[in-house]
Formats: C-alpha cells, structure tokens, sequence
C-alpha cells in the first residue's frame, strides 16, 4: 500500500555558545529563496514554561466572522481556546493535548455538530468535544482509549462521498491509525478503531497532517523525510510524494500541515519547514506544485506594540475566509516557538502568531484566487 522513502537526516549545527533555546533562531536558511512577512496579531503567552504551544485550529463563526476563534494545543496542561484579538477566552486543563483539528457542521446521529479532536497524551486518548458557538468554550463528548504509548500528530477527515467523519493520528513512532466517529442518538458519541500503518520505517516520528474533505485526500509529514498525499477514501493505494528532505524543499523537520480552498479547486496545501523556520506552498491539487517559501519575521500590531517573528514551528492551520475587519481576507496561524516580547526582545513563554492570507499571497505572488463556491453539503 506505499513505498518508503530512504531518508538522509541533515546532521544538526550547533553554534558554540548557544543553549538549545537560542539555536532555534539561528537555524540554517530556507532551501529557496523565501518571502517575508509579518505577523499583525499574536496570542497571549502559554502559562507553563518550556515547549508548550503546539498545534491550532480555527472555528469560524457564520453568522459573525469577527467572533471566530482559534483553538490552540497546550501540550503541558490543556486546549485553550483564543479570539482573534489574541486573548484567551477559556481554558481547559484535560491533559498533555499535543495536536487538534475541527470540524463544523457534522451530522452525527440526527443532530449537527462543531467537532473537535485531541490527541491526549497524558490519558493516552483520543478526546472528542463539540465547539459551543455561543459562549466559545469546549464541551467534551467523549475520551477513546487508544493502544497507542504516545498519541502524537491528529486531524479529521469529513468524506463528501459518504458524510462520515473520521480521525486520524498519529503516535510518535510513526504508526498512522484511523477511527471512525459517529452516533446513533445524537447524544453518545462513540469513535470506533479501524485500522493502523507505519508512515515510515519504525520509529521515524510523522506527526503533521490534514484532509482535503473535498478532494479526498490525506496529507502526512514525515518529519525527517517529506510529505506524502493519500487517498482518504482509499488507504491501500499508493501514495503520492510531494516533497522531501533529502533533495527537497524541506529542511527537518517537516512538521504542520495545513490545507487551504479557494474557489471549486484552488487553494494550497502548507507545510511548516522547522529546520529552516519557514513554511512551504503547494498546489493543493495534482501535481502538487511547490509554489515557494515564506518566513515571519519581526512585525507590528495595529496598536503599534512589536511583534517577533516565528521559529520552530510545529503546528499551522489556514483560511480564506473573511474573518471581520481584523482578517478580512482570512488568516494563517502559526505556533511560535523561540518567542520574544517587547522592543527589548525579552524571551517569553510560547504563543501563536497571526498573519493575512492575502499578505502570503501577495508575498508569494500567488494567482488571484476565483470566486470561493460553498462547499458542497455532507449527505446525510
């Protein structure tokens, strides 16, 4: 059902002199000449200390774009859940959640559903929740034993052949297991296990992914090696290789993936290049055409405070969609970690940083996007 890639893992460069902290801002740079943007927006800090803030996915508010909120891994304590001003608006303390994902409007048993998942590895679970709009909090649903000893990299796939949401997950020795979500009443939900391969070689760590729900396609990072596309709807056939360490875009480790849709079939799939802190562009469409690189660096918020570039990144997510007068355009979010506050550049705990769509785009000098169509609906 795939082939494996043989990786060639770049040794790391170590300046003398520098703690570990300080050499995620010294990394080698970006393969390819790389564009540069700002972050207008940033979270606030995580409260524990150390590599804490991971992996962030954006619910969006229909009926009041400018309400839309991200919610954010805190892989020592919890899920936070943050408003586009940057602020936090509720916490909870469920465990180690390492990585997250979302999806909105999902018929499960008769009833519609926010759904959001977590890998815990703290309960070593796979923690189902559904988003409350109306006061932005999480609501826990259910938390599925899993066989997995590190429940690591997680994301959803709602098929539109089928309606069927599933999940994703990775464990941190590189095994990739797939779970179906569903109910009967609309009340217990339930995640029932289906299947599990190894992305790589044992123990080659693949943490980063994220489903094209209309496409039906499964995109997995491999961190030391690349980044693969399969077919969602289809597991045994084999899958495409879209870019790769050795010889590739990528310097290790390949790590966030994020897929973003404009129009019927435009729109991008990202990936976060952590060994270079930088972040990929790609075709989200055969045959997948690497479109260039980006990185964050130092910036300003509309009130005029500094905000510090991006390094280390593990978790993105992406939208093109208008989120109120903030982000009109839409917003690309990124976990930071080697972050900084003030003009003096003191170290502070882990966030997440906000920047435009549009200001990738232009960046990127990416075509102008078609008119977005609506998605279409989820049989039922």
């Amino acid at each position: 059902m795939r082939f494996v890639l043989m990786s060639s893992v770049a040794a790391s460069v170590l300046l003398a002199g520098c703690n570990a902290e300080e050499d995620k801002t010294n990394r080698p740079p970006p393969k390819d000449p790389a564009a540069v943007v700002a972050a207008t927006v940033e979270t606030v800090a995580m409260k524990n200390a150390g590599d804490a803030a991971d992996d962030p996915a954006i619910w969006i508010d229909a009926a009041d774009p400018s309400r839309s909120v991200i919610i954010g891994t805190n892989k020592k304590a919890g899920l936070g859940v943050y408003g586009l001003d940057g602020a936090e608006l509720s916490f909870r303390a469920d465990g180690r959640m390492n990585n997250v994902d979302i999806r909105q409007n999902v018929v499960l048993g008769g009833r519609s559903f926010d759904v959001v998942v977590a890998s815990n590895r703290t309960a070593k679970t796979l923690d189902v929740y559904k988003f409350d709009g109306a006061t932005r909090t999480l609501a826990p649903l259910l938390q599925a034993a899993t066989a997995f000893p590190d429940p690591y990299g997680i994301c959803l796939y709602h098929s539109a052949k089928t309606g069927v949401l599933y999940a994703f997950m990775n464990d941190s020795n590189g095994t990739l297991g797939q779970w179906m979500i569903s109910s009967t009443d609309g009340v217990k939900v339930k995640a029932d296990f289906l299947r599990s391969f190894m992305v790589g070689e044992k123990d080659s760590q693949a943490e980063g992914c994220a489903a094209d729900d209309r496409q039906g396609l499964l995109f997995v990072a491999e961190e030391d090696v690349g980044l693969y596309a399969y077919d969602a709807e289809d597991l045994s056939k084999a899958r495409v290789v879209i870019d790769t360490v050795a010889g590739g875009h990528f310097t290790a480790d390949a790590e966030g993936v994020a897929v973003v849709y404009e129009g019927e079939a435009g729109g991008y799939i990202m990936a976060s290049s952590q060994g270079s802190n930088s972040y990929n562009v790609y075709d989200r469409t055969a045959p997948f055409a690497f479109r260039g690189a980006f990185v964050i660096k130092d910036g300003t918020a509309s009130n005029g405070a500094p905000i510090d570039g991006v390094e280390d990144t593990d978790g993105i997510d992406v939208t093109s969609a208008p989120l109120g007068p903030a982000f009109p355009g839409g917003v690309f979010i990124a976990q930071d970690g080697a972050n900084f506050e003030g003009p003096e550049k003191k170290r502070a705990l882990q966030n997440f940083k906000l920047v435009p769509w549009p200001v990738i785009r232009e960046a990127l000098k990416l075509p102008a996007p078609m008119a977005e169509a609506a998605p279409p609906a989820a049989p039922q």
